[in-house]
């Protein structure tokens, strides 16, 4: 179940609530939801359970993101991990978009219980490109999957890019200059 055109939330309250984002950031919560809360409770089932499975959607604004024949826009990637309801080793899918510069999806695999250790938290993944139809997802399924751990689907901060140092604590493969 993705989420449609996510309205962003106002970052500044986002920095009231978990300290992070600092910077200009279009914060998207999963299902354009405005309220504080996130979509939780959902379990984490092997990798093949499609019957089971549920998609969190996260999508910048599509008439800000460049052409694939043009430069990709680059990025600091956050995700708000909540105090509970997020237990499970959670892989983030991130989509670069269409694009002429060969950039390719990539991963980064999160335990959100022991990155928010029971505390609202933002958490960094790193800098990434994005072009038109540039997006990540993350499922409740995955191959340690048991059914018996929770996963959160909450905000996700996009921060514009705007610095030769890059964080990358997950190792993005990222096609950007």
């Amino acid at each position: 179940m993705p989420a449609t055109d996510p309205e962003p939330v106002d970052a500044e309250r986002a920095d009231e609530e978990g300290g992070r984002p600092r910077r200009s950031a279009e914060v998207f919560r999963v299902f354009g939801s405005r309220n504080p809360h996130a979509f939780e409770g959902q379990p984490s089932y092997p990798a093949g359970d499609v019957f089971h499975k549920v998609t969190g959607r996260w999508e910048l604004n599509q008439a800000r993101l460049p052409a694939g024949d043009q430069p990709g826009k680059r990025y600091d990637v956050f995700v708000h991990l909540p105090s509970h309801g997020g237990q499970a080793n959670v892989k983030y899918n991130f989509i670069p978009g269409d694009n002429t510069v060969g950039a390719k999806a990539d991963y980064c695999h999160v335990n959100q219980a022991t990155r928010s250790n029971g505390s609202d938290t933002w958490f960094e993944f790193g800098t990434f490109t994005f072009w038109k139809g540039g997006r990540i997802e993350a499922d409740n399924l995955h191959d340690a999957g048991t059914g018996d751990a929770d996963v959160a689907f909450d905000a996700m901060a996009f921060v514009p890019h705007n610095s030769k140092v890059t964080t990358q604590a997950c190792q993005l493969i990222d096609s950007g200059p």
